[in-house]
């Protein structure tokens, strides 16, 4: 079950912002280990995942911004399920031992990351 930070409630594969104010974030993280290894030979799985994103905003100021995908790896497994730097995550989070996959919606105008053409648009950045 998601972990809900923010304004909102979560059904079974929703997340719903009920706060949709400007330059504000809300999060879902979803806890539960997502495994990588095969439960005989412990190799490395092959899968295939897709994330569905459905934005609607009730006012038009308030359109969603920013779309940020956080994978760890799990923190249960004896030995780190996938090689982190595979995500280019590294540096920015070195430890290996704690497993998360979060969502996050972002409204805030962030120079480096928006366009200078002033267009909306939603990014989706996998770290």
């Amino acid at each position: 079950k998601p972990i809900l930070q923010g304004a909102g409630y979560t059904t079974k594969e929703k997340l719903t912002l009920t706060k949709a104010v400007k330059n504000t974030v809300g999060r879902a993280l979803y806890s539960l280990p997502i495994p990588y290894l095969g439960k005989r030979n412990r190799q490395r799985c092959r899968f295939y995942n897709y994330l569905h994103f459905c934005h609607r905003c009730t006012q038009r100021l308030q359109r969603c911004r920013r779309v940020y995908v956080l994978h760890r790896t799990c923190r249960f497994c004896r030995k780190p399920a996938v090689d982190i730097s595979e995500f280019s995550m590294a540096k920015i989070i070195p430890d290996k031992t704690a497993q998360t996959v979060a969502v996050e919606f972002d409204t805030f105008y962030t120079a480096a990351w928006d366009p200078s053409n002033g267009k909306r648009h939603i990014g989706i950045g996998v770290i």
